[in-house]
């Protein structure tokens, strides 16, 4: 594959808002919480956007006949198309730590329900150290890639976080799940991971990988760290210092995403 050719596709295809009609009548509707923000039909199209753009990202089973475990969430990134075949290649974004808790090989679950065998193409090693990887697959079917926002994310914007919680989480039911809040924190200097945006979303285990959209429904980020984590101390700056207790216990308030621009950036550099 040419990276250079498919980054290329990548950004000439986040240039347009395309208007949603894919139906999702057949799929558990999320809770909303922003009925004084949007009317009926602003909330059904912005759901639907987190809706065709999200993936489930899938380990293979421990036991001989078991399904598929469900790892956490992913984002549907970019779209290869290949002269003269019928399929697509596209790129999924997850977190690192997402694939980290199962086992090669890995699958993707599409909005459609249908699921595909996953190549992974880039780890965290390979993405300069931030929690994030990239897997590919092939594909028949047309999937929706987001709009990229061109816009820095700001204090106080108001934004979603959209994946799949496990089953053992506060949803419980394993399904799609929708969390709105507001942009609280933007560190100049990234958390160990690449994590600089930290919002209120209520984000969940299993909602990681899943994407950060604004009021417009474009893409600012990936989720990755919920607030007041249990275990391990992700609170470490990239360059190895540690925030003072004040700030640690501000930081520790609030779930953690990876900008859109350290993601892009990142793929470039790969694709070179």
């Amino acid at each position: 594959m040419s990276w250079h050719i498919g980054m290329v596709t990548v950004f000439a295809l986040a240039g347009s808002f395309l208007s949603l009609t894919t139906p999702v009548s057949s799929v558990q509707k999320p809770p909303f919480s922003m009925v004084n923000l949007w009317t009926g039909q602003e909330q059904i199209q912005l759901e639907q956007e987190a809706r065709l753009i999200t993936v489930k990202i899938l380990s293979s089973p421990r036991e001989i006949g078991s399904n598929n475990r469900s790892l956490g969430s992913g984002v549907l990134f970019y779209k290869e198309d290949h002269k003269n075949h019928l399929t697509s290649t596209y790129g999924v974004i997850t977190n690192n730590h997402v694939l980290q808790a199962g086992e090669a090989p890995y699958s993707i679950q599409t909005p459609d329900g249908k699921i595909h065998r996953a190549d992974l193409v880039a780890t965290k090693k390979q993405l300069r150290g931030n929690d994030l990887a990239l897997l590919e697959f092939a594909a028949d079917p047309e999937y929706k890639i987001p709009t990229k926002s061109n816009q820095q994310p700001a204090i106080g914007d108001w934004i979603i976080s959209a994946g799949f919680p496990l089953k053992n989480s506060q949803s419980e039911s394993g399904g799609f799940v929708i969390k709105d809040g507001k942009i609280q924190l933007l560190l100049d200097q990234a958390l160990e991971g690449g994590y600089q945006i930290g919002f209120t979303n209520d984000v969940e285990k299993g909602m990681s990988g899943g994407p950060l959209l604004n009021s417009a429904g474009e893409l600012i980020g990936i989720n990755g760290l919920h607030a007041n984590p249990i275990w391990g101390d992700p609170y470490v700056f990239e360059d190895g210092s540690y925030p003072t207790d004040a700030k640690r216990k501000q930081i520790s308030q609030y779930s953690w995403g990876i900008p859109l621009q350290t993601v892009s950036q990142l793929l470039i550099a790969k694709s070179k």
